[in-house]
């Protein structure tokens, strides 16, 4: 799996999103020269509409369905490649179902932007009554569509492949997902998912500008993660963000520490909470339990 948090990002949205209507298969192999497909997804039972999912919805169907989401804009090269997995995965379809009972797989490639003429060489058309703006289908053989995510109205139909764009139209999505009512079926999901996303940003060597204004965008909903869990007394749920995020920062962890974590007061959990993000190697931890006079986790 790509090591890239924004590869991640995106494969984690499409997990949290269809996980619960069929499989998702993250790298799915396909024959001949080995190539992955980013995200395959076989539906099994069909999205209702209170899912709230959109035009990821739409996109799905009731077919296999692959995505290969680009953090920069996609090249012809990319898109050539794209169309020789998605028809390989059909010849194999094909071989494995009868004549009269072969789905027809489809791909979608996600990309920030794309330049007009790379689409007039594809043959690729919008249908933005069926589709909306945004949306480029290449001729029905090839199996394939384009979205250019910052070419999506700002609505919250697009929410999902929004938040898999570059720079304001991201952040924007970020913001809109904090938004969002607390009965929402994915809110908490996705802001662990964002969560998750600004731990491994910080964790790279090499931040860019974008990165760090990403950075200070999530710092106020782990804010909001921690005053969520202490208003609801849920710190079981709290221990676990917290595990998450070290785990993130600092690898793993051992299953003394781990049970020790568990033990903190929601005040300790909290402090450790907000220390940690500036946490790099595990020795961190180790100087903050003896900065804050604990021996061990389980000290009142």
């Amino acid at each position: 799996m790509s090591q890239f948090p924004h590869d991640r990002l995106n494969k984690n949205i499409f997990e949290l999103c269809l996980e619960n209507f069929g499989e998702v298969k993250i790298q799915r192999s396909v024959q001949s020269e080995t190539k992955f497909i980013d995200i395959y997804f076989t539906p099994k039972i069909s999205i209702p509409p209170e899912a709230q999912l959109g035009l990821l919805s739409q996109c799905v169907g009731d077919r296999p369905v692959a995505f290969e989401p680009y953090r920069n804009p996609v090249d012809i090269d990319d898109i050539q490649a794209c169309l020789i997995k998605i028809l390989e995965v059909q010849q194999e379809l094909n071989r494995e179902k009868e004549a009269l009972d072969v789905p027809q797989a489809f791909m979608w490639i996600i990309t920030p932007t794309i330049a007009a003429h790379k689409l007039e060489k594809f043959h690729a058309l919008s249908d933005e009554t069926t589709w909306g703006s945004g949306i480029h289908l290449l001729p029905e053989v090839f199996q394939m569509g384009i979205i250019v995510v910052h070419q999506l109205p700002s609505t919250a139909e697009t929410l999902w492949f929004r938040l898999m764009g570059k720079g304001k139209v991201q952040q924007t999505a970020m913001a809109e997902i904090a938004a969002l009512p607390p009965d929402h079926p994915y809110r908490n999901n996705a802001l662990d998912l964002l969560l998750s996303y600004r731990v491994e940003l910080e964790a790279k060597q090499n931040i860019e500008p974008e990165e760090q204004a990403l950075i200070m965008q999530l710092s106020p909903l782990l804010l909001e993660r921690i005053a969520a869990s202490e208003q609801r007394g849920e710190l079981k749920g709290y221990h676990e963000l917290v595990l998450l995020l070290l785990k993130k920062k600092i690898g793993g962890l051992s299953i003394e520490l781990e049970a020790q974590v568990r033990n903190l007061s929601l005040i300790q959990a909290e402090n450790l909470g907000e220390a940690l993000l500036d946490f790099t190697q595990a020795s961190d931890l180790f100087q903050w339990i003896q900065s804050n006079n604990l021996k061990t986790f389980t000290e009142s």
